[in-house]
């Protein structure tokens, strides 16, 4: 099962395993209180009976002085015993008392609790497993849904491949004539940041496994600067990264850059400026952007900040966004144990 799978099964399997609990809880609460108050009816009958026999073993038999507070015939439980009253004919001063001693009383609902605790036991092992079986039948047409869905993302971006390497080929042939104009230029920067949005598409949906290494961060802002210097050249970039090496996933973290830098260029206004720095174990980008990872329009994929928030969890680089309005927003990934 792919791990998106797992927590939706996961998840689902406890919203079902739960409330089928409670309502387990419930039954064996109700159960517990039938099975007290038929406890109650039997000390009951058992009592009126030994009041016939005056003769008994369990119950106590004793006489006490007629009192109009107590009533005859009723169940009385106090502290130290349950009992009745029974009027003794041709007296009116006494009253005849069958009782129990609590303990003896209390043992009894003990096992009570626990036949009912056993009960509840074996229905909640039975929940266990029916909640796995139904959860499973219940997501088993999501799980091929996703895993149809995930071939296909795979087709497509492996078709990909074929359109991009045709046009970048015969891009190559036609520079190679010495022909250079702005329109193909437009169409070396357009195949760039669709081969950006195929990387995107690729470690966000199908979850690459890590492959940590070490690398210079300079490449990588470098590289990037200067391609959406071309889209963007309205914004002013200084850079004070040189030098520095980290280690972890170089593609995972190529993408975190990518995404915030797309966005401080995209979204900066006019003669913006864009700053990049590294202090006390931190990299730091700050802009002039106030509202960061929005789309354009409601047609766009809107997954940068996504990938950035995913990946840097994934990589453990601790990330801290602070927007300032009428200045701009500071993005600070934390770098600390990363150097090699």
């Amino acid at each position: 099962m792919s791990s998106v799978f797992k927590r939706i099964f996961i998840i689902g399997f406890l919203i079902f395993f739960l409330l089928q609990s409670v309502f387990v809880a419930i039954i064996a609460y109700k159960n517990y209180k039938e099975y007290k108050y038929q406890y109650d009816l039997f000390i009951r009958s058992k009592i009126e009976l030994t009041s016939y026999k005056l003769k008994s073993d369990t119950y106590k038999i004793s006489f006490i002085k007629a009192d109009p507070k107590l009533k005859l015939l009723k169940f009385y439980k106090t502290d130290k015993e349950i009992f009745m009253l029974f009027k003794i004919p041709f007296s009116k001063k006494f009253y005849l008392k069958i009782s129990l001693p609590i303990d003896k009383y209390n043992h009894q609902i003990e096992k009570i609790k626990m036949r009912v605790f056993r009960e509840f036991m074996i229905y909640i092992v039975g929940v266990f497993f029916l909640s796995i079986v139904f959860t499973f039948i219940l997501l088993l047409p999501i799980k091929k849904a996703y895993e149809l869905n995930e071939v296909f993302i795979k087709d497509i971006l492996h078709d990909f491949n074929t359109p991009i390497s045709s046009i970048r080929i015969n891009l190559y042939l036609l520079k190679k004539l010495n022909i250079e104009n702005k329109y193909l230029k437009n169409i070396d920067l357009a195949i760039k940041i669709i081969l950006n949005l195929e990387q995107n598409l690729k470690l966000y949906l199908l979850n690459q496994k890590q492959k940590p290494e070490c690398f210079l961060l300079d490449n990588i802002i470098n590289e990037k600067i200067d391609f959406y210097s071309q889209l963007y050249p309205y914004v002013k970039v200084i850079n004070h990264i040189k030098g520095i090496k980290i280690y972890t996933d170089k593609f995972a973290f190529e993408r975190i850059i990518d995404n915030i830098l797309s966005n401080a260029f995209k979204y900066n206004k006019k003669n913006g400026m864009l700053h990049i720095c590294k202090k006390w174990d931190c990299l730091i980008i700050k802009d002039n952007v106030f509202k960061k990872f929005y789309k354009e329009n409601e047609r766009g994929l809107g997954i940068g900040l996504n990938i950035v928030y995913k990946f840097s969890k994934m990589l453990k680089i601790p990330l801290i966004l602070r927007s300032i309005p009428k200045k701009g927003t500071t993005v600070i990934l934390d770098l600390k144990n990363k150097s090699c």
